[in-house]
């Protein structure tokens, strides 16, 4: 939307698609990870060697082109690398190709080299209500080993496992307003050189609703079949229902069951009242054909000045328990100091905001706290605007005090900009004052910080 000079507003929609290594020109994104792989199935997931580091960045080369590329690197005997290209192309859609290889030594000395090739695919349709389709193909030469591949031939001590060779997915979705509902569906397929082709469909249906006084209640449910190598075959049928409680807080029940007798049922409580930190809650259980188990898991999500910091855990009573912590923000650097801030989006303009070692100044509603060294970073808002960058009055230290506490300035996109505060530190005095000569100075008199130039 464009407000113009005459307070007239003009609104418009440009419709595109993506796909998931698209990056805007001159941006980069990447990703690293490291640990250690869970294997072991469903119920009895543990952590095997080796050790491995994962990376993969994005890079916007072009108005609407982006190069891509990944690597797998491990303490053992496997190692891939991808490289590829995304191209959006506009009303054609966009396109992605990429090509892997991977290098294994198997057990037994056993060595194996390949490469796989992949095609993504994906445009949106306006006349059809921003429909979205999804294409998907990977082809793998009959050496080429994924990282799972590969785990479950170290398993087997080497011997045969199912082999890849190539797989298909088409996803469509589609809005319906008048019905205030979503549906999709999911076809795919996946062919062995040493098996029998899987096949995978999936309908899901989403809806947004009222009942009486509830507001804003949600509900899928979505109908999968599965025919697996060798001819077996499984249906499942999975519903979900989340019901508001008061404004900020939400809980949910989910069911999926299958006809071999697999029933798995969970219930969830999410609280987010307080703006800055949101938590929740789950319990499960789950009944198989071969016996039943039950499963109990929270996490809580807080923003804070320096980024968003996480916990989360996991238990299944006598099987499997897990603890992850996280942080997620960005860092920024320059000549004037270093801080830690909240996550600013690709080329988002920045504000360092400098209070000279005064620390624990809070900018623009606590997004951003100056550290031991005065130094502090927020966002500056959109590029090419102007923004006022404020300082919280109200929640300053009681030791704490600043001559001015608004910043109006304009930055271009992905400028870091720089200002200094003012800010003096230290305890309020109500006293006397004496010259040397002990008289007292004259009415009217200024008293100035040799130090700051400031009136006290």
């Amino acid at each position: 939307s464009v407000r113009e000079s005459d307070g007239s507003v003009r609104t418009w929609q440009v419709n595109t698609a993506s796909v998931p290594f698209m990056a805007r020109q001159g941006q980069v994104r990447y990703k690293v990870a490291g640990g250690r792989p869970l294997y072991g199935g469903t119920h009895n997931n543990s952590t095997v060697s080796p050790d491995f580091l994962l990376g993969e960045a994005t890079w916007g080369a072009f108005n609407n082109t982006s190069l891509y590329g990944g690597l797998i690197a491990s303490t053992g005997d496997y190692r891939s690398a991808a490289l590829g290209i995304g191209q959006n192309m506009g009303l054609l859609g966009a396109l992605s190709a990429d090509v892997t290889r991977s290098d294994a030594r198997l057990p037994h000395g056993q060595k194996q080299s390949g490469y796989s090739y992949r095609i993504n695919y994906a445009k949106t349709f306006d006349k059809t209500g921003s429909t979205l389709a999804f294409v998907g193909y990977r082809f793998s030469d009959r050496h080429f080993l994924s990282m799972p591949e590969y785990l479950q031939r170290r398993a087997t001590d080497g011997g045969d496992a199912w082999h890849e060779k190539q797989s298909y997915t088409v996803t469509y979705s589609q809005s319906l307003p008048v019905l205030n509902m979503s549906a999709a569906l999911s076809v795919s397929r996946l062919n062995y050189w040493n098996a029998q082709s899987n096949n995978n469909y999936m309908l899901s249906f989403n809806k947004v609703f009222s009942l009486g006084d509830l507001q804003g209640l949600s509900a899928s449910v979505s109908f999968a079949r599965n025919q697996y190598t060798g001819g077996g075959s499984q249906n499942q049928v999975y519903a979900t229902i989340s019901i508001p409680w008061g404004d900020s807080r939400q809980v949910s029940y989910s069911v999926q069951k299958d006809n071999r007798g697999g029933l798995q049922q969970t219930v969830n409580y999410s609280d987010f009242h307080n703006p800055d930190t949101t938590w929740n809650i789950s319990a499960g259980h789950n009944r198989y054909d071969t016996g039943s188990n039950s499963s109990f898991s929270g996490s809580v999500q807080s923003r804070l000045p320096w980024g968003q910091a996480a916990a989360d855990a996991t238990l299944q009573p006598g099987q499997y328990r897990s603890l992850g912590l996280s942080w997620y923000g960005s860092v920024t650097a320059t000549a004037h100091g270093a801080a830690f801030s909240q996550s600013m989006a690709g080329n988002e303009p920045r504000m360092m905001i400098d209070t000279g070692d005064v620390a624990g100044v809070p900018v623009n509603g606590n997004s951003g706290v100056t550290n031991r060294f005065g130094v502090g970073v927020v966002s500056a808002g959109s590029s090419y605007r102007r923004s006022d960058i404020s300082v919280d009055v109200a929640a300053l230290p009681e030791d704490v005090d600043v001559s001015s506490s608004v910043i109006s300035q304009v930055l271009t996109e992905g400028a870091v900009g720089y200002r200094k505060i003012d800010a003096s530190q230290g305890e309020q005095v109500l006293g006397h004052i004496r010259l040397a000569d002990g008289a007292s100075p004259p009415f009217g008199s200024l008293v100035v910080s040799g130090k700051t130039g400031r009136t006290a």
